[in-house]
């Protein structure tokens, strides 16, 4: 009987640890496009198909909310490769406009193909931000810091209604 105890202990510990392997390795993977808020995915069906976009997740985060426009309501930016292979970003705002910067559109010193983006965040409303020339400003709205490490970035912001490049560095 002192054997019995024992050995339930080790089949249990056994049980236990094929099930979480099995849980583990056969993680659900959600679809990238399931992973926007509701009001964005309706936006993205009819962008993606006019624009052949697809969602692309070369990068983690692959998508950001922020509120691009500064109307206290949540937008997000998503990474996307164009039919052509050519990567950039996918801007839907909760007012219904949308905005496509590379993959394919050039878009200020970006060019049309984000491919060389290794590092992307959003910069906070009224942050201070650097210019390669001119002097540090504040920006209204929150915005995309977009970075080649060790190489250039830019700041992408909303500017009298229309997404605007800002060279940070070079």
């Amino acid at each position: 009987m002192s054997n019995v105890k024992p050995q339930m202990m080790r089949a249990f510990a056994i049980a236990l640890t094929l099930l979480l392997v099995t849980t583990v390795s056969g993680e659900c993977q959600v679809p990238p496009t399931e992973q926007l808020p509701h009001w964005a995915q309706d936006q993205w069906k009819s962008l993606s198909r006019s624009r052949k976009l697809e969602v692309a997740t070369w990068l983690n985060p692959f998508v950001w909310r922020l509120d691009f426009d500064g109307d206290s309501k949540v937008d997000v930016a998503v990474l996307v490769r164009s039919s052509s292979g050519k990567q950039g970003i996918a801007l839907l705002l909760r007012n219904g406009k949308n905005y496509v910067l590379g993959a394919g559109t050039a878009f200020g010193n970006g060019g049309d193909d984000f491919s060389w983006l290794d590092t992307w965040t959003v910069a906070e409303r009224g942050s201070l931000q650097h210019r390669y020339e001119g002097k540090p400003f504040r920006i209204k709205t929150e915005g995309l810091i977009v970075i080649k490490s060790e190489s250039a970035g830019g700041l992408i912001h909303l500017e009298n209604g229309s997404p605007t490049w800002q060279q940070q560095s070079d």
